[in-house]
């Protein structure tokens, strides 16, 4: 069986993010995310991880893809 690739999901605990997570379009891939400071990875629901294992899933990977949905927002002027 062939390694799955790994999905890198950029605010992924936001409105489109945590809506993708559901999507049957990840059942190909070992999905990891980021969301302001934390780091999170996907088994069945979003599981917050450390920056270690963040960091080992992607240097172990193969091929890597990105989808950038991270915006900027701040309640202060």
């Amino acid at each position: 069986m062939a390694a799955k690739k790994l999905l890198i999901i950029t605010g992924i605990t936001g409105f489109v993010g945590s809506h993708l997570v559901n999507s049957n379009f990840l059942k190909d891939y070992d999905v990891v995310g980021l969301s302001s400071d934390k780091f999170f990875t996907i088994f069945g629901k979003i599981e917050e991880i450390t920056k270690s294992q963040y960091l080992d899933k992607i240097e172990s990977a193969s091929k890597i893809k990105i989808i950038f949905l991270a915006t900027y927002y701040s309640l202060n002027n």
